[in-house]
């Protein structure tokens, strides 16, 4: 008997039992492996873009990897793990107030939300979905709410396409913006041009001309000022020494982050640690979305996080160990 015919339990959450308010999202990339305690206090969704991510729930443990959409009920306590290089996006949602929002979610024809869910060649769709999700999540406004709601619809209303075999419909980044996100991730690693312009189906040549006409800058220097921008915001938020923060973001030593510093910025690092002002450092074109910084609804207060965090676990040992920053997205100014 299909799961439509079926008489839905009470102690499951139904389509007509939603009311969608989204306490987080990102996209994270972790430089090695890792495992980690976490609290579940709403609906998680992971998904995957490369790697392998294990989890052990009350439910039972099991693997995801590339294309995977991973949903973890509301629960006490989960560990997750992640291989070296893994890539997911992911959502926290409360589908509905408690204490009715902490059932298992159903959806006909799915049936009870499985924890995993191979998303196929739906997969661009689902990730345009967490996409929309983190660029509207923390913007003030009730367009900017209600566009995070209906993303939270449209994830759902994926799930139920790939259930039953419905037709894709296709939306993306276009690859020049996929481009651009790209040069800002990593920031501690080489990204060589010809590689990422393979990846992208372009050859070395024809990428660096039309990146320059569509940017002004050359995609080395696109890639120069994202690494500038995120040291001036270290300089000024952070007590990490220069030859730290020169190294965190790829730099061999102090001395090349200081040059690029006086070049681009006209001021030393020095400078701009005491405050003096800097250069404006605006990348062209429209701004993408962090990676390894959660995004939180307008007003979120600074212990947010801790509704998600074990006793156990506090959150500086998840960050030291994973050796990323992960925290409420901020604006910087510089």
């Amino acid at each position: 008997m299909s799961a439509r015919h079926l008489k839905i339990p009470k102690r499951f959450l139904r389509l007509a039992d939603l009311q969608p308010q989204v306490d987080l999202a990102g996209c994270y990339r972790f430089p090695e492996r890792i495992w980690f305690d976490c609290r579940n206090p709403t609906h998680g969704f992971k998904l995957m873009e490369s790697g392998v991510l294990e989890v052990r729930t009350v439910d039972g443990a099991f693997s995801a990897g590339p294309g995977d959409l991973v949903y973890l009920r509301p629960a006490p306590r989960s560990q997750v793990g992640v291989t070296a290089g893994t890539v997911f996006y992911q959502t926290a949602v409360a589908l509905a107030p408690p204490p009715r929002g902490r059932r298992s979610l159903w959806l006909d024809p799915v049936g009870p939300l499985p924890g995993r869910i191979a998303m196929g060649e739906h997969f661009e769709e689902m990730r345009a979905v967490f996409e929309s999700l983190i660029l509207e999540l923390d913007k003030e406004g009730d367009l900017h709410k209600l566009r995070t709601v209906a993303a939270v619809h449209q994830m759902l209303a994926l799930i139920v396409q790939v259930a039953s075999g419905a037709g894709r419909e296709s939306t993306r980044l276009d690859p020049w913006q996929r481009a651009r996100l790209r040069l800002e991730q990593d920031m501690s690693q080489e990204i060589r041009v010809d590689a990422l312009a393979r990846e992208l189906g372009f050859s070395a040549d024809y990428f660096i001309r039309q990146f320059k006409a569509r940017f002004g800058l050359s995609p080395m220097e696109y890639r120069t000022r994202v690494r500038l921008r995120e040291a001036v915001r270290l300089l000024r938020g952070t007590d990490l020494a220069v030859k730290q923060i020169a190294h965190r973001l790829g730099w061999r030593d102090a001395g090349l982050l200081a040059g690029h510093c006086r070049h681009v910025l006209g001021r030393s690092p020095t400078d701009i640690r005491s405050g003096q002002s800097a250069a404006d450092l605006a990348l062209p074109g429209e701004k993408l979305y962090p990676v390894n910084l959660h995004v939180v609804p307008p007003g979120a207060g600074p212990d947010w996080f801790k509704q998600w965090m074990m006793p156990d676990r506090p959150w500086d040992v998840f960050t030291k160990a994973t050796a990323l920053k992960l925290s409420a997205k901020r604006p910087v100014t510089v």
